[in-house]
């Protein structure tokens, strides 16, 4: 009786450390891009793939830009764990002149710290 107890117990708590565990992850497979040489007062866009790679659905709270340049539509924000989304940059190019850098950010319900995404052309 005590052993059955016993094992009892175990299972229970190794149940419970298991939803416990239970996080969302994002996985950025890339995290950067180069879109080379491009025109001025041109838009070029890029697809970047966001996975949900833990346990728990991943839920994308916010995407920032970076500037007035870049706009960053998402196909979806909630992502379950082993599907994956994507988050396409459209870069305006205006009147640039010269090498452009920009980096997105990410915010999830992952963790506090955003996820940045780098992207540069030549203009």
């Amino acid at each position: 009786m005590r052993n059955t107890l016993l094992v009892l117990l175990s299972v229970a708590a190794v149940s419970l450390g298991r939803v416990a565990e239970s996080r969302p992850k994002l996985g950025l497979p890339q995290t950067e891009f180069d879109f080379g040489l491009v025109p001025q007062n041109a838009k070029v866009t890029y697809r970047f793939q966001i996975k949900s790679e833990g346990t728990d659905t991943l839920r994308i709270e916010r995407v920032v830009p970076g500037c007035g340049c870049t706009q960053a539509p998402l196909e979806k924000n909630l992502v379950a764990p082993g599907d994956s989304t994507f988050l396409e940059i459209v870069f305006a190019t205006g009147s640039f002149v010269g090498s452009v850098r920009k980096t997105p950010t990410i915010q999830t319900n992952e963790t506090i710290v955003s996820q940045i995404l780098k992207f540069r052309a030549f203009v």
